[in-house]
């Protein structure tokens, strides 16, 4: 109780006596006043004690104390609030803080778009130059192969308009025409008149050369391969170029 209170400190408050303010603070101090005035009242502080002006002025202070409290609970909320919202609000510590997060990361993208546009860049720009190279050798390609076709149908015309010529040639002084191979190539050692193509100096190897030189089959007895030859250039045989 407050009279213990008080006498521990060996500070009595006489009876019937208005305890000022500060006397009262300096005793109210070892006071617990959390459960409310009517635990103080009922338990701790009676009339006996500091009597009933001294209550009433008991209860005043409490009032102010809890007033008190509420009024710093209030204005630490509003501090708190206020520190919050300065944080939060444009320029505040917070927003500054996203705002360099998000610069960051708009920078940090941007340097990743940068590079990925650079090696797309570059991979476009050698896919390009593969393209042009593979380009230019298939054109190469097509006109060697053109150019093969062209000179291919000019040495066929040309063989078959010698192979005609000769097989109208029908007398054994008849001149010859000796007909070009697929390459346009003439050969050196043509016979020059259809009695030396059938001369018996005509025949072994000169005769293998030409089928080679053709690229007719090399096979059979000389009689065979000479008759091959003969067919292939139009040459008429011996008994019909001596009719």
């Amino acid at each position: 109780m407050l009279t213990n209170a008080i006498a521990q400190n060996d500070e009595v408050i006489p009876q019937n006596t208005i305890p000022n303010s500060s006397d009262i603070g300096r005793q109210l101090k070892r006071l617990r006043v959390a459960e409310g005035m009517t635990d103080v009242e009922g338990s701790i502080i009676t009339t006996e004690d500091v009597g009933e002006r001294g209550i009433k002025f008991v209860r005043m202070s409490i009032q102010n104390i809890a007033q008190n409290a509420d009024a710093e609970e209030a204005a630490m909320s509003a501090v708190l609030s206020e520190k919050i919202n300065s944080e939060c609000r444009p320029n505040g510590e917070i927003d500054r803080t996203i705002q360099t997060k998000q610069t960051n990361l708009e920078n940090s993208l941007l340097t990743a778009m940068r590079e990925m546009e650079g090696r797309m860049t570059t991979q476009m720009r050698e896919m390009e130059g593969r393209m042009a190279t593979q380009m230019t050798e298939m054109e190469a390609r097509i006109s060697t192969r053109i150019d093969d076709v062209e000179a291919s149908l000019i040495n066929s015309e040309s063989r078959e308009n010698a192979r005609r010529l000769n097989q109208f040639r029908r007398s054994l002084n008849s001149t010859l025409f000796p007909l070009p191979n697929n390459r346009g190539g003439i050969p050196p050692s043509f016979p020059a008149t259809v009695g030396s193509f059938w001369n018996s100096t005509f025949g072994g190897r000169s005769v293998e050369q030409l089928l080679i030189f053709y690229g007719l089959a090399n096979v059979g007895t000389a009689i065979e391969k000479k008759q091959r030859l003969a067919f292939f250039c139009g040459v008429q045989t011996a008994a019909t170029a001596n009719e």
